[in-house]
């Protein structure tokens, strides 16, 4: 059975992370889930370790990034977002991807005092992006997540301002986020999105849709032989004060073909 996980990044929140990505369609029954990672499909072939697909992405609606600025609301918002050339899916259990993602196009900033700007474009650090599954407190969920942390380190994206008026003229997010995988319309015949979940799932589709963020406090993430629960980083701004990323992104291969994770 397969479950469609798709790719990854965002919409809404500028913060970069996201270098997004990813997910294809997961498949199996809850008890499958619960013995097997979940991996990538290509065109009905499981992406074997070492195998890489390069992606793309595209933010639907804009993107922003929310973070407190001394504690105060402040935010920065873009229209665009695109993930850097190769950027890739990669194979083995559980699925993953790595990419580097920019924001762009005309970027606005609130609650960073007076004519300030945002230096564009935003970039991320390399992130590493992993196929988890919800969790249902106590019991094992059935809902496709996208796990997005630094490759290294801790930093996600440096934002730079620019303006006399700015209160900070710098500000790093930090930490990891979630999001929810959705099957995209366009894809599917027109079919209303749905989330992709186990034994719940559409066959392999040319695109999938991100959500952020996803409010899971843990998460199911595959460690090598067994699941594991884990409590996900939240994202942190200026002084550790608390950062946000909401949005929509368009995850899809760069060849156009189908693809999908399956359990």
């Amino acid at each position: 059975m397969h479950h469609a996980s798709r790719l990854n990044l965002f919409g809404h929140l500028v913060m970069a992370l996201l270098a997004a990505l990813a997910f294809g369609a997961i498949a199996a029954t809850a008890a499958q889930a619960a013995t097997e990672g979940p991996f990538w499909t290509v065109e009905g072939k499981k992406l074997e370790k070492n195998e890489t697909r390069e992606i793309t992405i595209k933010a639907e609606g804009s993107i922003s990034l929310e973070s407190e600025v001394i504690g105060k609301p402040g935010s920065v918002t873009c229209p665009k977002a695109e993930v850097e050339k190769g950027s890739y899916l990669a194979g083995g259990v559980p699925g993953t991807s790595r990419e580097v993602v920019k924001f762009l196009g005309g970027c606005t900033v609130v609650g960073n005092g007076t004519g300030c700007k945002v230096k564009e474009p935003i970039v991320t650090k390399p992130v590493f992006n992993e196929l988890v599954v919800s969790d249902n407190e106590p019991g094992f969920g059935s809902k496709i997540l996208v796990e997005f942390k630094p490759a290294s380190g801790t930093e996600f994206t440096k934002l730079e301002f620019e303006g006399s008026g700015c209160t900070l003229k710098t500000n790093t997010i930090e930490g990891e986020v979630l999001g929810s995988v959705y099957t995209d319309p366009e894809a599917s015949e027109g079919k209303p999105e749905v989330p992709v979940e186990i034994e719940k799932t559409p066959r392999e589709l040319t695109s999938y849709l991100t959500k952020f963020p996803d409010p899971a406090k843990s998460i199911w993430l595959w460690s090598g032989t067994a699941f594991k629960l884990v409590v996900p980083k939240t994202l942190t701004g200026f002084l550790g004060g608390e950062a946000k990323l909401t949005g929509n992104v368009l995850s899809a291969l760069v060849n156009g073909k189908k693809y999908a994770s399956e359990v």
